[in-house]
């Protein structure tokens, strides 16, 4: 009742619809037809009232021929000559219909008592009762048309589902597939292909029927029904609306962001855009949508009607524009145009675009959906980014104040910064286009036609700057450039740590347990883990709080079960490299508790596990797997972490986990 009540609202929108009203009143005269059956121990007389289920079998299969000629698209030769295809394909079956109704037997049939199955009587057996007085070539003349048209059907459905490059379209003919394979194996099997072979199981054509339409309205409650609408709407909306989600930040070529916004606008949304340049002509002629123009610093604000010019030093009014606007509107869209200008320009500050998207991101806005057009992107892709702090302009923003914040606070020359500047260039070109201006680091407006930037990772670009003038920035300075990374959503431990490289992480035995916030922060990215310890792994997994399914190898002597390791180098190296060897090129991680037992099991073999560790580390540096290995620099004196550090394993103190 619910699917036919949105149907009968929805349906004149759409023939597809209509005709898939027309099979589901088919379905109700069937459980009509079928109720009847259960009457029949009680009243021979009932058995009229399953012409019902002969309305249900004639006309079924014809029309849902029909509705596969005309889902998702009507098909060409049917659009062409639809009258007469109509007429091969019902007209055949509403003859038959008014033949078997008009020359039917409805009487009850002789000796009827004794065919009753599961407490019905068959259907098959009283369609042939009725049809038995025009003959028995009648009867299966009918059935061979009926299985036809199903198969045709089917066929078509298939057909459609194959050549149609709608993917959402592609995702609702996959659900009626599968709704309408349920009917067949449910449904006709047990009411029609087994009774025709003289087998009775218990009759489940309404419970075949009720499945293919639950299945179907499933696909409505998802969102995912475009046979409710026409089929242009729908590809319209699917293209915009229904791809696109409320609360999310999406990047698209400068094209795409311009017809995705005007349509979504066109739609009903509430829309705001915001730019650097000048604003398409599609998107001027809507008088009613606010459209903020940043400019040049000292241009002084202006508007005119809709159209809101601000400088560039005046981000407070473009930062008020956007909050005034998104906490006003129901169903809103965002479009930043090209707002990289701004800061190839230098017309602001990084720090003004990296303060605004915290205050956005701190909001936790979800009554709008943001998007973001750049001239970098030359397909028609519209990509989902995590949050605003991945749009390409913010992320330019972050390296570059997080660059000036360094520089100032760490007092760096600017002769060293530019030497190296210059030879991180030679090994990543996105630091060739980053400048001194008059007191400051600035971008070089070449970097306009960068196309790399789109996919610029903050934290590695900023890591890599970081390593080459580490000996110079002050602990403190460390300190808070990593809370700095924090507040933009950047973990330290995506800062530090990188896939291919292997860390002893400094642990005081006051302060254990940060190697394993390393390891639960990688697995909650989805890397696979592989945990070796010294603690049983019960007692780990509770002092840890790891989850319940992680794997732990526990360092044993007494070795009982396969995930046991006993304390030696060459079993360690045995079952690292076999994780190693499944893992491939998929991201992993490998935590290493316990080396200062190893080293001290049996005397002091601390030659025999660097060894080990120096292999496995090469081993690690081929893949995208990350090795922490934890230690305790009372147990592991200083000279020994050296030895470690020459031999390609990178040391991360206490105090850069502060």
């Amino acid at each position: 009742m619910f699917l036919t009540y949105i149907l009968f609202f929805r349906a004149r929108k759409a023939q597809s619809a209509l005709v898939w009203l027309a099979m589901l009143s088919l379905f109700l005269l069937w459980n009509v037809g079928e109720f009847a059956q259960k009457w029949l121990g009680e009243d021979p007389a009932v058995i009229g009232w399953m012409a019902l289920c002969i309305v249900f079998g004639d006309m079924f299969p014809a029309i849902f021929l029909l509705f596969t000629l005309i889902f998702p698209v009507p098909n060409e030769q049917f659009t062409r000559n639809r009258n007469i295809i109509i007429a091969i394909i019902v007209g055949p079956k509403l003859l038959t219909l008014g033949i078997t109704i008009a020359c039917g037997d409805f009487s009850a049939p002789a000796g009827w008592e004794g065919d009753f199955r599961y407490g019905y009587y068959p259907w098959i057996l009283a369609l042939r009762h009725i049809v038995s007085p025009i003959g028995e070539w009648y009867f299966y003349l009918g059935l061979a048309h009926t299985m036809v048209l199903v198969m045709v059907g089917g066929g078509v459905l298939l057909w459609n589902y194959l050549r149609t490059p709608l993917e959402f379209a592609r995702s609702q003919i996959q659900l009626i597939l599968i709704g309408f394979v349920v009917f067949m194996i449910i449904g006709a099997l047990t009411g029609f292909i087994l009774p025709v072979l003289s087998l009775y199981p218990p009759e489940l054509v309404s419970m075949g029927a009720l499945a293919l339409n639950s299945i179907v309205a499933y696909g409505l409650l998802r969102g995912e029904a475009p046979l409710f609408s026409p089929i242009s709407e729908t590809a319209h909306k699917r293209e915009s609306d229904a791809v696109l989600r409320i609360g999310d930040y999406y990047m698209c070529s400068k094209q795409k962001g311009i017809s995705t916004f005007t349509e979504l606008v066109e739609k009903g949304y509430e829309g705001l855009y915001v730019g650097a340049v000048k604003p398409d002509l599609d998107i001027t002629r809507f008088k009613r949508t606010p459209i903020v123009i940043l400019t040049e610093a000292g241009k002084g604000l202006r508007q005119y009607g809709n159209l809101k010019y601000v400088p560039a030093d005046e981000l407070k009014t473009l930062k008020s524009s956007i909050f005034t606007f998104v906490e006003s509107a129901t169903r809103g869209v965002v479009y930043l145009d090209n707002m990289d200008l701004v800061l190839e320009k230098n017309w602001a500050p990084a720090v003004e675009f990296v303060e605004l998207a915290m205050d956005m991101r701190r909001a936790q806005i979800m009554n709008v959906l943001w998007i973001f057009g750049t001239p970098l992107k030359r397909d028609d892709k519209v990509e989902r980014l995590r949050d605003i702090m991945a749009f390409p302009f913010i992320k330019k923003a972050v390296v570059l104040d997080e660059f000036n914040r360094i520089v100032s606070s760490a007092r760096l020359p600017r002769v060293e910064v530019e030497s190296h500047l210059r030879r991180l260039a030679a090994i990543e070109p996105f630091f060739g286009y980053i400048k001194y201006g008059a007191d400051s680091l600035v971008y070089d407006e070449a970097i306009s036609d960068y196309a790399p930037i789109v996919s610029l990772e903050p934290a590695a670009i900023i890591r890599m700057f970081v390593q080459q003038i580490r000996g110079l920035i002050p602990r403190p300075v460390f300190s808070a450039m990593l809370k700095d990374l924090r507040n933009y959503g950047i973990s330290r431990y995506d800062f530090l740590l990188r896939t291919g490289d292997s860390y002893l992480v400094e642990e005081t035995f006051e302060e254990r347990g940060k190697a394993y916030e390393i390891y639960l922060s990688f697995i909650e990215k989805g890397y696979t883990g592989m945990c070796i310890s010294r603690t049983e792994p019960g007692k780990l997994k509770q002092r840890y709080l790891l989850p319940a399914d992680t794997q732990v190898f526990w360092l044993t002597q007494d070795r009982k079960d396969e995930t046991d390791i006993k304390p030696a180098p060459e079993y360690l190296m045995v079952n690292i490299k076999s994780f190693i060897d499944q893992q491939g090129k998929e991201p992993g991680i490998i935590l290493l508790d316990g080396l200062e037992y190893l080293i001290t099991f049996q005397g002091d073999q601390f030659d025999s596990y660097l060894k080990v560790l120096r292999r496995i580390a090469d081993l690690v540096s081929q893949t995208s797997i990350v090795l922490v290995i934890p230690y305790d620099p009372v147990a592991i004196p200083a000279d020994r972490v050296a030895l470690f550090r020459r031999s390609g394993i990178e040391v991360i103190t206490r105090d850069m986990l502060a």
